[in-house]
């Protein structure tokens, strides 16, 4: 079995990886939780903005060549 490394963590808590072709391990799983859904969906805007996402997106790209 292959292992991934979640080398970025959003503030809501979303581990992300950019380790073959990218991968998430979500904050919450459902709705259940009002709070952390907008807690998660603003720092995930917040994310996409950055830099720091644009590098994400390349690293992704060149390793699924």
């Amino acid at each position: 079995m292959a292992s991934r490394i979640y080398d970025k963590k959003l503030k809501c808590g979303c581990l992300i990886s950019s380790d073959s072709g990218g991968g998430l391990m979500p904050c919450h799983y459902d709705d259940s939780d009002p709070k952390q859904v907008e807690k998660c969906e603003k720092a995930w805007a917040k994310w996409r903005k950055t830099k720091d996402y644009k590098k994400h997106l390349k690293k992704i790209r060149e390793r699924n060549r």
